[in-house]
């Protein structure tokens, strides 16, 4: 078998739920990234945000925060990081973007992890997720973020996420705002 993949969520509590051959397989067929564009500052994208995620409104333990900054620079290069907090046990992730791909309103955003206090036992070599920038105005949808995906011993899954870019679930942020610019 090819490298394996395994998709972590963490969503009220981390649960490992899965593997499959190549990332990305499990998700449904969308649209592929946006050709060259300029975002302003000569950067080809940039994404910035923070949320909150109440999974069980009526259970705190399920509140999941984060914040996020992507930037795919003009030259090729990428900058950025992310942090991600779940529930009272204060489950953490935080690691530095290492790819980023537009399409329209939904940016696709892989990098390592370097903090965690979960799965020790595993090699997680690096992580993806996917943000959609609804709009801020008063009668916009909210802005949607998916599960933090996990990969288990295969560095290049986080670069793979980003150039296959495409959809998969998501669920709206309950607090805060995305862009994807």
């Amino acid at each position: 078998m090819n490298d394996i993949v395994r998709t972590c969520v963490l969503a009220g509590a981390v649960a490992l739920v899965g593997c499959q051959d190549s990332p990305g397989a499990d998700r449904v067929a969308g649209v592929g990234p946006t050709a060259a564009f300029s975002a302003g500052g000569g950067n080809t994208a940039v994404v910035t945000g923070s949320g909150h995620i109440d999974l069980d409104p009526s259970q705190t333990k399920a509140l999941r925060r984060f914040t996020l900054s992507a930037i795919a620079h003009a030259d090729g290069s990428v900058s950025g990081q992310y942090q991600l907090v779940v529930g009272p046990a204060q489950l953490v992730a935080h690691g530095k973007v290492t790819c980023v791909t537009k399409s329209g309103n939904r940016a696709f955003i892989g990098g390592t992890i370097d903090r965690r206090n979960f799965f020790e036992e595993f090699d997680i070599t690096g992580v993806a997720i996917e943000v959609v920038d609804n709009g801020s105005g008063p009668g916009d949808p909210p802005d949607e973020v998916s599960s933090l995906g996990l990969y288990v011993s295969n560095p290049d899954g986080p670069q793979q996420f980003c150039d296959d870019a495409t959809p998969g679930p998501t669920m709206p942020i309950t607090q805060g705002d995305l862009s994807v610019r």
